[in-house]
């Protein structure tokens, strides 16, 4: 649990949030100093569009814009259950067009997680339906601290170029294989998203979008926020999480 110091006897020194190698954007990141300077906690944040990085420096998993590695991974699922295990990463890399490039797996039509250029959300796409070919898209983030993080943002499904009737999405977020939040987001709506997990490094939370009964016009959009107050670990402190 994040330890709250008061702060009458502190005094904040904010910092610009680095920029990922590969997209623009970011929020605010501060160090919270004592009186003699010595930082006791730090406050990040992370952003999964401002972190993704893009040709010809795309990786999955990803560094986030600190230089923590593999905070971020592009993931499929192998079935409908919610077992990390089961979580691969997504082989291949497209450039679609001149905005958008995506993860994604040729041998799944339209299983991707894309970023566009321009966009302050990421483009998710399931595969299948109620059935064993069925592939969930799933969005990673590895902690790089320890503490309480606050998670913020939407996920909306709006397809305007499709015609096809859709039973929406089946929307998680996991802590592992535990889930924190699911919810049935039906065609044309936006579902906000605001809660809190602790975590210790190398732990991982999902996002994860199930086709639910077919994956016609399920393209999701996900913005995201995620801000923790903690010390950063070095990153030999950081387990390997899968994967």
């Amino acid at each position: 649990m994040a330890v709250v110091i008061c702060l009458a006897f502190l005094s904040a020194a904010v910092m610009p949030r680095p920029v990922a190698g590969g997209a623009a954007g970011g929020g605010a990141g501060g160090t919270t100093q004592l009186g003699d300077g010595t930082a006791t906690t730090t406050v990040l944040s992370w952003d999964p569009v401002a972190d993704f990085h893009r040709s010809p420096a795309q990786a999955n998993p990803s560094p986030d814009a600190y230089g923590h590695p593999d905070v971020w991974t592009y993931l499929a699922s192998s079935s409908f259950d919610h077992d990390p295990a089961g979580y691969d990463l997504l082989p291949h890399y497209s450039l679609v067009d001149a905005g958008r490039q995506q993860w994604d797996s040729p041998e799944f039509v339209n299983l991707l997680v894309a970023h566009v250029e321009g966009e302050r959300s990421l483009l998710l796409h399931s595969f299948g339906g109620n059935g064993s070919a069925a592939r969930s898209a799933i969005l990673g983030w590895r902690s790089p601290v320890a503490g309480e993080v606050t998670v913020r943002g939407w996920v909306e499904l709006s397809d305007p170029n499709c015609s096809a009737v859709t039973g929406g999405v089946i929307f998680w977020v996991d802590q592992g294989s535990h889930t924190l939040q699911r919810f049935v987001v039906p065609a044309a709506h936006r579902q906000a998203i605001d809660m809190t997990a602790t975590v210790t490094p190398g732990e991982q939370l999902y996002f994860i979008v199930d086709p639910g009964l077919d994956s016609n016009c399920d393209s999701t959009l996900l913005q995201l926020s995620i801000e923790g107050t903690g010390p950063t670990m070095p990153d030999t402190a950081m387990p390997n999480g899968p994967p």
